[in-house]
C-alpha cells in the first residue's frame, strides 16, 4: 500500500510504527513521488511544533480535586490499598533516614 492510498501511512512512517518491508515500501514511495515527499515536511514541520510547545503543569488544587473525586468513586478495598500503600510509601522513607 502507498502513502496516497493511505495517507496514515506517512504519520505512522515518522513515528517510527510501521515494520521494516512496509517502512521499505514507503521509503521507496518517497524517493519518487514529490507529493508525499511535501506531505512527510509538512508532518515534520507539525511535528517539531508539537514538541516545542510548553506543556503547563497542572495547579496543585486541580490534582487533588481530580483525585478527591477519583477516590470517592473507588470501591472502599481500593480506598484502603491506597492508603495503606501511601503509609507503606512513608514507613519506608522514614527506615531509609
Amino acid at each position: 500500500m502507498h502513502p496516497q492510498q493511505d495517507p496514515s501511512l506517512l504519520s505512522a512512517y515518522l513515528d517510527g510504527e510501521l515494520g521494516p518491508e512496509e517502512a521499505g515500501q514507503v521509503e521507496s514511495h518517497l524517493q519518487s513521488c514529490h507529493a508525499c515527499q511535501q506531505e512527510l515536511s509538512s508532518l515534520k514541520a507539525i511535528q517539531q511544533a508539537i514538541q516545542g510547545v510548553n506543556n503547563p503543569a497542572m495547579p496543585a488544587e486541580l490534582v487533588a480535586e481530580i483525585e478527591r473525586h477519583t477516590l470517592a468513586r473507588q470501591s472502599w478495598w481500593r480506598r484502603l490499598y491506597q492508603r495503606l500503600q501511601k503509609s507503606f510509601r512513608g514507613i519506608v522513607r522514614a527506615v531509609k533516614r
